[in-house]
């Protein structure tokens, strides 16, 4: 890529920032912490998406049992800073965070450990595990990694409603869009045309992922907290997300860009129900 198409890719890829920033703003979401949102969700895409690039690029067992190591020290890491942002001091926030936690990896533990281990055996080879995971693991990680953002708001007060979470999931969709693309522009160059689809969808199938998980995990505080439901309701959640963005990923893989439409209605009609309940 040369550096007049890295600029108007660069700019291209800011229009949507700027564009929801002001949507956001009229919506009344002008607090100070919106900064810290937006930058949230680019750190976790930056982490997640890279993550990505680095391991799936030579598919192999080796690389994912060394992903999956890189994803446990994240998970650690991740939950330190959540730790001194949400005020450890509330031993409800405390015991929520840490079972959240847990579970989340155990489920990374199970998914790695069937692509490895089942797989392998039942096929002969690791075809069928290289082809499930390349589609399936991009989604899987760059879903959860959405979602750890917003466990922030989660663990440091459960006082908020419907739309406080919908916008807060909002800013961080729009952080780690934002720094997806610039990834996926530097590492695999691209047309001003593909830039402003990429601009345009990618960040409808994001958000409407990130949604569905967002209207789950909102079923879920209705539980008692820690009971079964409770925690069954948050692992629908991620993989209600996970599975909207593996059919993407399956589409794009095949070539077919007929759900980028449905995606885009079906995000904005969801946003805009959300935000007023």
């Amino acid at each position: 890529m040369n550096l007049a198409n890295a600029c108007i890719t660069l700019i291209i890829a800011l229009f949507p920032v700027y564009f929801w920033a002001y949507a956001l703003r009229l919506l009344g979401e002008n607090s100070p912490d919106v900064r810290l949102k937006f930058w949230t969700g680019v750190f976790s895409g930056l982490v997640s998406v890279g993550a990505v690039f680095v391991f799936f690029k030579y598919f192999s067992q080796t690389t994912i049992i060394s992903f999956m190591i890189f994803f446990a020290i994240f998970l650690g890491f991740f939950y330190g800073i959540i730790a001194l942002l949400t005020n450890f001091g509330s031993l409800y926030s405390a015991k929520f965070l840490r079972r959240v936690s847990w579970l989340h990896l155990l489920g990374i533990f199970g998914i790695f450990l069937f692509l490895i281990v089942f797989l392998k055996v039942i096929t002969g080879d690791f075809l069928l595990g290289g082809i499930l995971a390349t589609i399936f693991i991009p989604a899987f990680f760059e879903e959860i990694s959405k979602h750890f953002s917003v466990l922030g708001l989660l663990g440091k007060s459960f006082s908020f409603s419907l739309r406080d979470l919908t916008l807060f999931t909002f800013c961080v969709v729009l952080g780690f869009v934002f720094i997806e693309n610039i990834l996926y522009f530097s590492a695999h160059g691209t047309s001003v045309g593909l830039s402003v689809f990429r601009s345009i969808f990618v960040f409808s199938v994001h958000l409407l992922s990130s949604l569905i998980c967002t209207l789950v995990w909102w079923k879920s505080l209705g539980e008692k907290f820690g009971s079964i439901r409770y925690f069954l309701w948050f692992v629908l959640g991620i993989l209600g997300a996970t599975l909207v963005h593996t059919l993407y990923n399956y589409s794009i893989s095949n070539g077919n860009n007929i759900l980028f439409l449905p995606y885009a209605a079906a995000a904005y009609g969801l946003f805009v129900y959300l935000i007023k309940k």
